[in-house]
């Protein structure tokens, strides 16, 4: 049995052991973790699950030494994982965060984008989380190419459900392709008006409050105080590849960390 991602540490205590046993199964039937990534809510749980049933992890090449007791599987792009009946084809899709990579059941079209996609962020979030906006936006194009039939997401991002079908999981894909597009002419807008120089955190501000889920003050303060940690990384991709060196010199020296504080 295969397992795609493992959560935060604890999950799968409390979450994933529990379903295994509403299914008649065990955890030591999992032979295989795939992390789609390698953040911690993704594959903080492996030593977990690793403890119990010995499973070997897979994982991007790119994401060696990064997850908790190694990755035993390392992949590229195209390969082919099978496990058991279902034959998983990896698509490598840098952009959240370089190792973020997709898996294509081929079996019944039905791709795992773990983070891969992220609309205009979630509630949970605030902005989605860009590392390379160039990067993610041809990941979006890559995975439009594919003769997909339904769509697993890692989280609720803006959307209406974490698994979508036919023309509306494309459409996600489409939406989230678009929102790169929004910010980077918000960003561009606002700085072709300001009468000054903005910090980071007065375009961060801006943005959530023009296209982002917040709809009060109050939820902007919230996500730029406990929240930014996220935002801020999307904010610097888009400063520093979608700006001209005359917007670039609209934007302080300012770093985020004395930022910060004045919003507490």
């Amino acid at each position: 049995m295969v397992l795609i991602d493992t959560g935060m540490l604890g999950d799968p205590e409390k979450y994933i052991f529990p379903f295994l046993k509403s299914i008649s199964r065990e955890p030591k039937d999992i032979s295989l973790i795939i992390n789609t990534h390698s953040h911690g809510d993704h594959i903080a749980g492996n030593l977990e699950i690793k403890k119990v049933s010995g499973a070997k992890v897979a994982a991007h090449e790119l994401a060696a030494g990064k997850i908790p007791g190694g990755v035993d599987q390392p992949h590229q792009d195209g390969d082919i994982l099978e496990v058991g009946e279902f034959e998983f084809k990896v698509v490598h899709t840098p952009g959240h965060c370089p190792d973020a990579t997709c898996f294509l059941e081929l079996g019944n079209n039905i791709l795992i984008s773990g983070d891969t996609i992220q609309g205009n962020g979630d509630i949970a979030q605030g902005l989605p989380l860009i590392v390379d906006v160039d990067a993610y936006r041809n990941s979006l194009e890559k995975l439009l190419r594919l003769d997909m039939q339904y769509l697993v997401l890692g989280h609720l991002y803006t959307s209406k459900n974490e698994i979508l079908f036919g023309n509306d999981a494309k459409s996600f894909i489409l939406e989230s392709l678009e929102y790169t597009q929004r910010y980077e002419e918000e960003i561009i807008r606002m700085l072709q008006t300001a009468e000054k120089p903005l910090s980071r955190a007065e375009i961060h501000r801006k943005l959530l409050k023009t296209l982002c889920l917040p709809s009060t003050d109050e939820l902007v303060e919230y996500y730029l105080r406990f929240l930014s940690v996220f935002s801020r990384t999307t904010i610097d991709a888009f400063l520093s590849q979608k700006l001209t060196a005359e917007l670039k010199c609209k934007v302080t020296k300012e770093p985020w960390e004395d930022v910060g504080s004045f919003y507490v």
